[in-house]
């Protein structure tokens, strides 16, 4: 085991993002290039404990590993940006810009029924309920994400002739970072309560 102090005081030490979250990592590498030590001393001390940090995890001068928790980061982010415009491109219910967001053999699943695959398909899925709606307010309640996924914990809420219809789903997206486009949507909704409270609205 290693002092947190001593260990941050060899030559600006650069951690692996294998070993640790890489957010942290980051941002432990930030601060100490910055020489805000303290941060970095607390950040590890909360993250190892008081006894120190581990043998096995290295101290590097080399660069590279840096880049590489960069490069991670940057990848989640932009899956975000991904996530983000499509979920408002779904509350401003323009299908052609959902659309803009899969891969041309993207697919849309609503499980347990098949999925539609490619853009024609999930045009005829999501089109209709978005033309009759007068909005579309997607609650995001929880969210994840990695370089190629999300996960969306979310209150899909249409307005349809002035009323309301809510229904709680837990989405899975596939997402290649190459593109910046979707590859899949699976989106788990209890279809019961759903229709339940769609009746009304003739759907």
């Amino acid at each position: 085991m290693f002092p947190v102090a001593e260990y941050l005081a060899a030559k600006q030490p650069v951690l692996d993002p294998a070993t640790l979250p890489v957010i942290v990592a980051v941002q432990v590498q930030e601060r100490v290039r910055g020489n805000d030590r303290a941060f970095a001393v607390a950040s590890l001390t909360q993250l190892f404990g008081p006894e120190g940090i581990p043998d096995g995890i290295p101290t590097l001068e080399d660069d590279r590993i840096c880049h590489a928790s960069n490069s991670r980061f940057r990848a989640v982010e932009n899956s975000q940006a991904t996530v983000r415009r499509w979920l408002d491109a779904v509350q401003d219910r323009d299908i052609d810009e959902v659309l803009d967001c899969f891969s041309p053999n993207g697919s849309w699943q609503n499980v347990p029924h098949p999925p539609a695959i490619g853009q024609d398909a999930i045009r005829a899925m999501l089109e209709p309920i978005l033309a009759r709606s007068e909005q579309v307010m997607w609650d995001i309640v929880t969210e994840s994400y990695s370089s190629d996924r999300a996960w969306l914990e979310r209150v899909d809420r249409f307005v349809i002739d002035g009323t309301e219809y809510a229904v709680r789903c837990n989405g899975v997206l596939e997402i290649d970072p190459g593109l910046g486009l979707i590859t899949a949507v699976r989106d788990y909704v209890d279809l019961g309560e759903w229709r339940s409270r769609i009746t009304a609205a003739n759907l």
